[in-house]
């Protein structure tokens, strides 16, 4: 179910997709016929209301280049236009699917889910690839539906983390801050002193106030999340 979880600015609705039983959380946020999708996982609703909201221009942020984040695009962009973008980091693991897909299969994926993603065509490691149109080494910043949006590289949890923050307040840290568990630095391609180093300096520096929309977990105000920082 898509369901709407917050107003930026009080009129500009968020929506949220949580996928099975790791929870990995899709974020759309729409404004007129513009939306930016965070992280697209497979979510039939999501065309419903692209169709029904006339939507024409999609922007596709991506967090990192774990498969349970970018299991959605493939299927997104065979149904809709969209443009994508994600570090540079995030690139270059996701030209070798190989990696960015079958060697966090059997870590990210339940058992008794893996049907689901067989029945998707999810699998196939060796085409699942897509065009990305635009990349940052450090950061990029863009005005969305009149609000500025700060692409900010966040490597640690994985090589191609980032951090996406709309209007200096809404923020969306994927796994480099989630609600309920430490930051996790084990899997392959983490790097805990990258993450000390480069990413969480830039969660410490996020204003009091703001709103993390988090990769796994509910949303919530930064002071409540501030403990799951390593």
């Amino acid at each position: 179910m898509l369901k709407e979880i917050y107003k930026i600015k009080d009129k500009v609705p968020v929506y949220m997709h949580a996928m099975g039983k790791i929870d990995e959380r899709m974020y759309v946020v729409k404004c007129g016929k513009e939306m930016i999708i965070v992280d697209p996982n497979i979510c039939e609703p999501l065309l419903e209301k692209i169709d029904e909201w006339s939507i024409s221009d999609i922007t596709i942020l991506l967090t990192h280049e774990h498969y349970d984040h970018i299991t959605g695009v493939k299927w997104l962009l065979k149904h809709a236009n969209g443009s994508v973008i994600c570090s540079s980091g995030c690139k270059r693991i996701l030209d070798h699917p190989l990696v960015s897909v079958q060697d966090y299969y059997d870590v990210l994926i339940p058992p008794e889910e893996k049907d689901y993603y067989e029945n998707h065509h999810l699998l196939d490691a060796e085409g699942y690839v897509f065009d990305v149109d635009d990349t940052f080494e450090s950061r990029l910043s863009f005005i969305w539906a009149g609000m500025e949006v700060e692409c900010i590289a966040a490597p640690g949890h994985s090589i191609g983390g980032a951090v996406y923050i709309i209007n200096g307040k809404y923020v969306f840290t994927g796994d480099n801050l989630v609600n309920g568990s430490k930051v996790i630095t084990r899997f392959p391609g983490g790097n805990r002193k990258d993450y000390i180093r480069f990413t969480k300096p830039v969660l410490q520096m996020l204003r009091e106030d703001s709103i993390i929309f988090p990769g796994h977990g509910e949303m919530a105000e930064l002071e409540k999340l501030l403990q799951y920082i390593i």
